[in-house]
């Protein structure tokens, strides 16, 4: 997919399958990409206990297993919260095109009231609750200055301010979720020349409710996500130096 950007001077490819940003042939620093360099402990030791609890559970039903079966059991539990957090990535993907094809308006396979979906009843109470008048949804951004790139999940007005959010269906949200749309803002500031008067994260529960955060202080994150973006760059550098004289 081509995307042009600032008037039409900048021709963005997006490789959706490889979730890969070009221009002109040239790699683009992906804002998730860049915050991936970020440690996510809590992430990580829910993937421990899911292999873990997995294990516990497979010992105890066969009770007697050789070395070999052990190794074999010890290998499929590694994997298992890697492939258990795949799928509830893929969950919140469905998620996301859900809500897509609701803000822009395209045919839904079944009416929002009568959802099934609890996230989906959380983004209806997000909607009855804060009344948001949608102006743009899955835009992709591109900062000139720093050469990164990303997709962000709307903007839309509410009581008369411009907020930019993202929506989550994570369990909880996390420090990084600043970061990233603090990215966002900046380079849709940069292109548009509009201001954002807040930014809001969406954390669509399954209790119904969502968890709804606001932010107005857009320096500080930003900060931030520059300073991963800086990390990151030094280490492909070293990497790519590395290779070289190998």
């Amino acid at each position: 997919m081509k995307v042009e950007l600032y008037n039409g001077t900048i021709c963005l490819d997006f490789n959706e399958s490889q979730h890969r940003y070009t221009i002109d042939g040239n790699d683009i620093d992906g804002v998730t990409s860049v915050l991936n360099i970020i440690n996510k402990p809590e992430l990580n030791d829910w993937k421990v206990r899911t292999s873990l609890e997995y294990l516990v559970d497979e010992i105890l039903k066969q009770r007697s297993l050789s070395k070999g079966e052990l190794t074999n059991l010890s290998f499929k539990a590694r994997v298992r919260g890697d492939v258990i957090a795949n799928i509830a990535s893929e969950q919140g993907t469905d998620i996301h095109q859900f809500i897509e094809d609701y803000i822009k308006g395209n045919q839904l396979p079944f009416d929002l009231e009568s959802v099934e979906d609890t996230r989906l009843k959380s983004f209806k109470k997000f909607i009855d609750d804060w009344t948001p008048q949608f102006e743009e949804c899955e835009r992709v951004i591109y900062s000139k200055k720093y050469k990164y790139c990303g997709t962000l999940d709307f903007t839309a007005r509410i009581d008369n301010k411009l907020y930019l959010g993202d929506f989550k269906s994570s369990k909880a949200l996390r420090i990084h979720n600043n970061f990233q749309t603090a990215a966002y803002q900046y380079a849709y500031e940069e292109e548009t020349g509009k201001k954002i008067d807040g930014r809001m994260i969406v954390r669509l529960d399954r209790s119904g409710i969502p968890e709804v955060v606001t932010t107005t202080d857009r320096k500080k994150d930003f900060d931030a996500f520059k300073s991963a973006l800086i990390l990151l760059r030094r280490i492909n550098e070293l990497k790519h130096e590395h290779s070289n004289k190998s």
